[in-house]
């Protein structure tokens, strides 16, 4: 069997197949709908840092076109109005909305790590299945020849190199996604610094 006569495998190869081609096209979609949102969110965060001396509150958010940042800022700018009465209190407050920021933006990123992990193990689940129809095979033909055994390591064989095909992007993804949200985070942190401290700060 090959890439190109598919036509011609066995039901649980193709299954197999099926299932891994599923995983792609899943992650291919994370992929473009997780760049599209870190895009938006890490340009509207810097946004906010480059401009914060320059809007009011109001027109500040109206430069922002990410829902997820005008929430987080329309919270902090609350936040540094108490933040002088309680500091303590503010300080709480900032690292919960700092989790509830980030956690709200992992949103698909684990099933990358679990595709990356799933996807090597139905290609060895290929490759058992291919291995088996080989040794029926020889068990019914009673012949080693390699035109009886070769169709079935051809399977395995493919089934192995579409898993390793499909979870090695896979995982960088993943890995990808999670060093851009840790970036982000980090200029959540700078917002609520230069937001709600450091102003405060200057007044004072």
């Amino acid at each position: 069997m090959n890439l190109l006569s598919l036509g011609t495998a066995d039901i649980g190869s193709l299954i197999v197949l099926t299932a891994l081609s599923a995983t792609s096209l899943l992650s291919g979609a994370i992929f473009l709908y997780k760049y599209m949102v870190f895009y938006r969110v890490q340009r509207n965060l810097k946004k906010a840092l480059l401009f914060r001396d320059r809007y009011s509150e109001v027109s500040l958010q109206q430069q922002i076109d990410s829902e997820s940042v005008i929430s987080l800022l329309t919270e902090l700018f609350i936040l540094k109005k108490n933040a002088q009465k309680n500091i303590a209190c503010a300080t709480q407050r900032s690292e919960i909305l700092l989790d509830i920021f980030v956690g709200s933006h992992e949103e698909y990123i684990p099933l990358l790590s679990y595709g990356a992990s799933v996807a090597p193990l139905l290609g060895l689940l290929g490759t058992i299945w291919g291995l088996m129809n080989s040794f029926s095979a020889i068990g019914e033909q009673q012949s080693i020849d390699l035109a009886t055994i070769a169709p079935g390591i051809a399977e395995a064989l493919v089934t192995t190199l579409v898993g390793l095909l499909v979870a090695i992007p896979t995982l960088a993804l993943f890995y990808f996604f999670s060093s851009w949200l840790a970036k982000i985070e980090r200029y959540a942190l700078q917002c609520i610094d230069v937001i709600v401290y450091r102003e405060e700060d200057d007044a004072a």
